[in-house]
């Protein structure tokens, strides 16, 4: 069977020599893409350029130059790279520096080394107890590049002031004191005392944070806080009346109480001159315990029960009959008040070391018309 014979006319020349101009194009880009393969795969991806006359193929390097081969669309020509060109062989690993978030230049992996080299120098220089850094925020970003982009640590390093940045702590610790608060208790007689709940210390604590540049100091930030809670001190002060001394207890001193009944006690200082500080004293020094009761010695009045600034501390006296009066000093506290009328051997307070006092005891003091008399003649 015979091949009808095709017609030869204008079109189908062309359409050969499209077809063979192709054929052409095909291998000499699959002869690049083995050549170039590594090169794209690192620069991303390569676009086709279908022209009537040429086929051009475009990669755009991290260096923002531009390759691009040119294939004639005469059939027995073979592949040129014409264009702006740039050789692959110069191209080398190295790093783009930034420094606070902005380009500083590109370096090669020993120029990075070196970077990183003086900055570990910079640090040494400032070996001390406070956290230290680079001031200046530098990183790096790798990649390939055109060797004529690079430049050298020196000239970075000539472009900025690196500096050293410090952080010192500083820690305070300070004792807050607890405080002893007081409550009445109906359990505890007039005079006594009891600690219901012991006293614990707090804490505060006060952080400060020092920064330096370059080993002078810029600024500084304190904050406090407490670290540990103060608990207060409770004592129980005793609020239930102390019952009077009985009359036989009152008649067994010749009808005079003695002030503080049948508690254990010695004098301390005696009334008149002493000579020690050649001082008239003008009563007797009962020393006794803290909280000891205290009596009225007889029947009267109270005409003062208060603070008395001239050295007595918690003081009372009392108006008896017949021009006399009696007094009691130094009280730690007291429980009856001006203007009422008390019987013999009534509680009125309690021992203590108020005023210029030098220990507990009772400064007690009887008058005759007003004048001074030994309280001893009556017990």
């Amino acid at each position: 069977m015979k091949r009808a014979k095709t017609e030869i006319t204008e079109q189908n020349v062309k359409t050969k020599t499209k077809k063979r101009v192709f054929t052409t194009v095909t291998s000499v880009y699959m002869a690049m893409t083995v050549a170039f393969v590594s090169v794209f795969d690192v620069f991303g991806a390569y676009e086709f350029n279908d022209e009537a006359e040429k086929e051009t193929i475009q990669a755009t390097l991290v260096t923002q130059r531009t390759v691009s081969l040119t294939i004639p669309n005469s059939m027995g020509s073979s592949s040129v790279i014409v264009g702006d060109t740039e050789s692959l062989e110069n191209l080398i690993e190295g790093y783009e520096v930034y420094v606070d978030g902005e380009p500083a230049g590109i370096v090669s992996v020993r120029g990075k080394t070196n970077l990183e080299s003086h900055f570990s120098q910079l640090l040494a220089e400032h070996d001390t107890d406070r956290e230290a850094e680079i001031y200046q925020e530098v990183s790096y970003k790798k990649g390939l590049f055109d060797a004529v982009d690079v430049v050298t640590s020196n000239t970075i390093l000539s472009l900025y002031k690196f500096e050293v940045a410090e952080v010192e702590e500083i820690t305070d610790r300070e004792v807050i004191p607890f405080e002893t608060v007081y409550e009445n208790s109906d359990e505890l007689y007039i005079g006594k005392s009891k600690v219901s709940v012991a006293g614990v210390n707090g804490e505060k604590t006060t952080v400060t944070k020092v920064y330096y540049l370059d080993g002078k100091e810029v600024s500084r930030n304190t904050s406090s806080s407490i670290t540990k809670k103060a608990v207060n001190k409770v004592v129980l002060k005793g609020t239930k009346e102390i019952p009077p001394l009985s009359s036989a207890q009152i008649e067994a001193v010749g009808g005079v109480a003695f002030p503080l009944g049948d508690a254990d006690c010695y004098v301390s200082s005696d009334f008149g001159y002493r000579s020690f500080d050649d001082s008239f004293h003008d009563g007797i020094d009962y020393a006794a315990d803290y909280g000891t009761p205290v009596y009225s010695a007889m029947s009267g009045k109270v005409i003062f029960a208060g603070w008395d600034n001239t050295g007595y501390g918690n003081y009372i006296i009392i108006e008896h009959a017949d021009g006399y009066k009696t007094a009691y000093a130094h009280l730690s506290e007291i429980v009856v008040s001006k203007g009422d009328v008390i019987s013999a051997g009534k509680c009125i307070g309690a021992v203590g070391s108020t005023g210029y006092s030098t220990g507990n005891h009772l400064h007690f003091s009887m008058l005759l018309n007003n004048q001074f008399i030994n309280p001893a003649q009556f017990y």
